[in-house]
């Protein structure tokens, strides 16, 4: 894992000051991936309505568990939403995605940094319904 510089993490302060000056370093040590086209994965802060019934956990499964056969799988919270990469773009600085959501198909831009991996199979079915 690399480490950040001294210059990095000041950078990364600098810019991302929260309540109480207090850094959000969870943000910071995010590792970005990258996704290819069919590959399902799981969105969050995506206009992702309030009301849907489609809310998972990073594993797939919804709340009261759905499948899920771990006291971790069972474990909130429950902020993710299926999504399939449909298409990859480039602009100057940053690659971002169009993925088609599972609960409703409508297709929306996802930036990688919001995204999720999720291989597990039953995970997957489990997030579709």
């Amino acid at each position: 894992t690399p480490v950040p510089s001294n210059e990095d993490t000041e950078h990364h302060r600098q810019f991302s000051k929260d309540k109480g000056n207090e850094v959000d370093e969870s943000r910071y040590a995010k590792t970005i991936r990258r996704y290819g086209v069919g590959q399902y994965v799981l969105i969050s802060n995506h206009n992702l309505s309030e009301g849907t019934n489609s809310l998972v956990n990073r594993y797939g499964f919804p709340e009261g568990g759905g499948g899920a056969l771990t006291p971790e799988q069972r474990r909130g919270p429950y902020i993710y939403l299926l999504a399939q990469v449909k298409s990859v773009h480039f602009e100057e600085d940053a690659q971002y995605y169009t993925v088609s959501r599972c609960d409703n198909e409508y297709e929306q831009r996802a930036d990688a940094g919001w995204m999720e991996p999720i291989t597990d199979p039953t995970g997957i079915e489990a997030a579709k319904i």
